[in-house]
């Protein structure tokens, strides 16, 4: 037995009305999961994960997207065709989905209905049951021929509200009436996109909704707050009768709520006939070996993201790719925040990597600062421990200018001439720690908050001004343009400006080869050494960057 909530609109209670009807799981696992693979699975995973769904009682799959051609290399499941979808061994006893970007089809050749003529068949000649249609709310009223279109072809149309969090009641009652007067669509979704949900905004949803729509309703929750299963429980039991879930949670950002959770807690609750058993060899098999290589699940980031309504798809990049460090991360949420965020875009995530976009203009020229010496840039590899010695031993031999990047406890101050940072963030964090180190800080001081300013007001500042600009360096008098805002390319551009006649680095190992962090530093290593009139940079511990070579045991020559 379940029930649905609806608000009287002239008092503020929730009468409940009592219905029998099975529960709907809807496993979106192929189509959300596709974020992280590109929508190419494993034909073998594909087999079990079918198998999985028939025999657990899942009567429903969203086996991926349709979309239109893509100008790049999208798997089968983005496109899901007939005749792809018919070459899969699926138990009958399953009934395909696909959904549809509802603004891809508003957008595409000649509107809406055009794109559905184009991309669907009649259902009697296509293995697909339902089409569920996700759309913005400002394109709610384009919609409406969409959903008329696949009705006429003999499809159940779902509409899934996107961003449906924090939405007034007016304008989710105002929605769900406008979708109910089309008489087209089955079951009306709502989405938790961003993941900050709780339940109690569940419930507020569902009750606004139900002033305008008498139909089946339906809920999308991901995880980023890790509140997945409890908003989609308490969904159950205000009457939401189709439930989305993915095999460990797997979908954009932080995810979704775990089909194998789910059906746990909805046998435990009496809510249909599910058994969770043919599952767990795919979720401690298959599934866990997609979730360790692609990493997605609830953490303190993507809450965080949740939190200021960031979309998040900005997470998915920033933790997946491997490239940025946890500084890089946390000063793009910071930008995020204060941007509008709702909307993921390449550009938007430049942006929000750069920070440094404006003229950062500096108080210090250090030109004259090493003319005519050497530079010699610190890192913090394992390979400055194990070499320590051999590297005092050749700074006594050489005299170069030493400039520590980073707080680095592993390296004596007594042989730093300076420190130098670069990343606004990690400057912030470790401002305190300048402070018994006594030497001189180069880092580009106009970026800072003035409370970071007055903690180290006690320091030498040598402010050097840095922005970043992609793909390449440019050195001025009082500032330089950087391909990122990390230590060794404002090290590199502060050496050229101060005339060093040669740069060394120690300590700057480098990462595996496929590693994006090293894809990243080869870049700036290269862009640096293609630069007019370019100083060596000469590695004289082990790295594996694109540098030439030596030994801090070569003999002085």
């Amino acid at each position: 037995m379940h029930y649905w909530a609806e608000i009287d609109e002239n008092a503020p209670t929730i009468r409940l009305r009592w219905f029998m009807d099975q529960i709907e799981v809807l496993d979106c696992t192929l189509r959300d999961g596709g974020y992280y693979n590109d929508w190419d699975f494993d034909p073998d995973l594909v087999s079990s994960y079918l198998r999985a769904m028939a025999e657990s009682g899942i009567r429903r799959v969203e086996i991926g997207f349709r979309m239109a051609p893509q100008p790049h290399f999208m798997g089968p499941y983005a496109y899901s065709t007939d005749k792809f979808l018919k070459s899969l061994a699926a138990d009958r006893a399953l009934k395909l989905g696909v959904m549809i970007n509802a603004s891809e089809y508003i957008r595409y050749f000649g509107g809406g209905a055009k794109a559905v003529s184009l991309f669907f068949a009649d259902r009697k000649d296509s293995v697909v049951d339902f089409v569920r249609i996700a759309t913005h709310f400002d394109d709610i009223d384009a919609c409406r021929e969409i959903a008329g279109s696949l009705k006429q072809l003999g499809y159940d149309v779902c509409v899934n509200l996107m961003q449906s969090a924090g939405r007034s009641q007016e304008q989710l009652a105002s929605c769900a009436r406008k979708i109910s007067s089309w008489n087209a669509v089955k079951v009306l979704y709502f989405a938790d996109s961003f993941g900050g949900m709780v339940p109690k905004e569940v419930e507020s949803t569902i009750a606004a909704l139900r002033l305008g729509w008498d139909g089946v309703i339906g809920i999308h929750a991901h995880d980023n707050a890790g509140k997945a299963l409890a908003n989609s429980i308490r969904a159950v039991e205000l009457g939401t009768q189709w439930v989305d879930a993915t095999v460990l949670g797997m979908g954009r950002g932080a995810g979704n709520v775990a089909t194998e959770n789910l059906l746990i807690e909805l046998s435990r609750l009496g809510h249909g006939n599910f058994s969770v058993n043919p599952l767990l060899p795919l979720v401690i098999g298959k599934m866990a070996a997609l979730k360790d290589r692609y990493r997605w699940g609830s953490n303190a980031l993507y809450f965080l993201s949740a939190t200021y309504n960031i979309h998040p798809t900005y997470m998915q990049e920033l933790l997946s790719s491997g490239q940025y460090d946890t500084y890089q991360i946390l000063s793009a949420l910071e930008f995020l925040q204060t941007a509008d965020a709702k909307s993921f875009s390449k550009a938007g995530l430049q942006q929000a990597l750069a920070q440094y976009s404006g003229e950062s203009r500096g108080a210090f020229q250090p030109k004259g600062f090493a003319q005519d010496k050497d530079v010699l840039l610190v890192g913090s590899g394992p390979s400055l421990e194990r070499h320590l010695e051999g590297i005092t031993q050749f700074i006594e031999a050489h005299r170069p200018c030493v400039l520590c990047m980073n707080v680095n406890p592993a390296f004596p101050a007594k042989w730093v001439d300076a420190y130098l940072a670069a990343h606004k963030l990690r400057l912030i964090s470790e401002a305190h720690r300048y402070l018994s180190l006594e030497k001189p800080l180069i880092c580009p001081f106009g970026e800072l908050p003035e409370s970071v300013r007055e903690t180290v007001s006690g320091l030498k500042i040598l402010d050097y001004g840095m922005r970043v600009t992609a793909n390449r360096f440019e050195i001025a008098d009082d500032h330089c343009s950087v391909p990122a805002p990390l230590a060794i390319a404002y090290g590199f551009a502060f050496a050229k400006a101060a005339g060093a006649r040669k740069i060394f680095l120690a300590g700057c190992d480098g990462y595996p080869s496929n590693d994006a962090r090293q894809i990243e530093m080869n870049h700036i290593c290269t862009a640096f050494q293609n630069m007019q009139n370019p100083i060596p940079v000469v590695s004289i511990t082990p790295t594996t960057y694109q540098v030439a070579r030596g030994s801090v045991y070569a003999p002085v020559v």
